[in-house]
């Protein structure tokens, strides 16, 4: 990628300030989103319900994250970012609130899927991340893969908070107070949006970017990149799901077990950054397949090497080093190839694809295992699907502008 000189880029001490306080907001998404998985088996005990019945709350709520994130992309094109993220930070205190109050299914269907999911990690993925592209333009992809950060550094801490929590308030309270500080928080923290980019002030020595790829072109890449990332993330999720039971079905003791995911999500957060600037530096046609086949062989690690912690420890980290740095990688190409006025829509729209693939992930591993009594089927299921991921990630680079 071109560098500007720096008497021409747009890049300041505060661009750098927007990146680390979207990259809190992300994270104090990512966990309120999490809440109920985290939560799950106390609200299983207390509620009596099913855990496919709470499972299902969470597949709608990253189901309709992807959704919103949409349209929220779309306006967040169009005007500023700062009021999206005040709605998004009340929407997840009033959701989590609202959830840890439910008597009945349906209420939980309503509140949690619309408030956390929808409009909260509907706003504080794909949008945010793209509103922090652009108060950069030397090292734009290192700034989407901080923000994108959120996601593992919100699922390293917040389930250690909400677990504590709930142990001394109980789950229903836990809840509640997590809500009431991310609101806090998060409202508190965009005030930080309130100044425009200088790519969008009319006085900017920097022009808004236009697209060098023609229309076409950049619609066919958009649709390869979004079908290779959703074959991808269903599988992922799979992983990801599941692997805390894996590991305890594999002998494991719960510790270690959920020590697994620590590692996965831990080393996305290296990935991520390093992802950021390895495609600020070399076209992400050509880093995204070495991404995919990352994961492909952190899977089989986990699986094929005698259910030893140690080795399945290793695989969960050479997955979540390869995870970690898709998503700055897809987000790049797709940036790099449709104009600032319309990126938003087109990121947040790929995106879409990724939580409806997490939903399936999460619901396909569970269905896997329950039919075949063995979560092996279930990561061998996920391997074929990011091999299916691999190839459309060749045609990536065969179809480069």
């Amino acid at each position: 990628m071109r560098s500007l000189p720096n008497e021409l880029s747009i890049e300041s001490s505060y661009s750098w300030l927007v990146a680390a306080f979207s990259l809190l907001i992300a994270s104090l998404s990512f966990g309120a989103v999490m809440a109920l998985p985290i939560l799950m088996k106390p609200m299983e005990e207390s509620l009596q319900w099913t855990r496919s019945s709470l499972s299902l709350a969470h597949a709608l709520a990253m189901a309709g994250a992807g959704f919103m994130g949409l349209v929220i992309g779309r306006l967040a094109d169009r005007y500023s970012f700062a009021p999206f993220s005040l709605i998004g930070g009340i929407a997840i205190g009033l959701g989590l609130w609202a959830s840890s109050r439910v008597s009945s299914p349906w209420q939980l269907y309503t509140f949690y899927p619309l408030l956390v999911g929808a409009i909260g990690q509907g706003t504080f993925f794909g949008p945010i991340t793209v509103n922090a592209s652009r108060w950069f333009d030397r090292n734009r992809a290192l700034a989407m893969a901080i923000v994108l950060c959120g996601q593992g550094l919100g699922g390293l801490v917040a389930p250690i908070v909400l677990r504590m929590l709930a142990e001394n308030l109980g789950w229903r309270d836990a809840m509640a107070f997590y809500g009431l500080v991310c609101s806090f928080l998060i409202v508190g923290l965009s005030v930080i949006f309130l100044c425009a980019p200088a790519a969008l002030n009319e006085f900017s020595r920097v022009p808004l970017s236009c697209c060098s790829v023609p229309g076409r072109t950049a619609l066919r890449i958009w649709a390869n990149a979004s079908s290779a990332l959703f074959f991808l993330n269903t599988g992922s999720f799979i992983v990801i799901t599941h692997i805390v039971a894996y590991g305890e079905e594999a002998g494991l003791s719960p510790v270690a077990s959920a020590s697994l995911l620590t590692a996965l999500l831990g080393s996305t957060l290296i990935s991520r950054i390093a992802g950021g600037v390895i495609v600020d530096r070399i076209n992400p046609h050509n880093v995204i397949w070495f991404f995919v086949l990352a994961i492909i062989f952190g899977v089989l690690s986990i699986v094929v090497t005698d259910k030893k912690f140690v080795y399945m420890g290793l695989g969960a980290i050479i997955f979540g080093l390869g995870y970690g740095a898709i998503f700055p990688a897809f987000a790049s190409l797709v940036r790099r190839v449709f104009p600032v006025s319309v990126a938003g829509t087109w990121i947040s729209a790929m995106f879409l694809f990724a939580f409806i693939a997490a939903a399936c992930g999460s619901w396909l591993g569970g269905a896997i295992r329950d039919q075949l009594d063995d979560y092996v089927y279930a990561f061998v299921a996920a391997t074929i699907l990011a091999c299916v991921s691999l190839m459309l990630s060749y045609n990536l680079v065969r179809r480069k502008p």
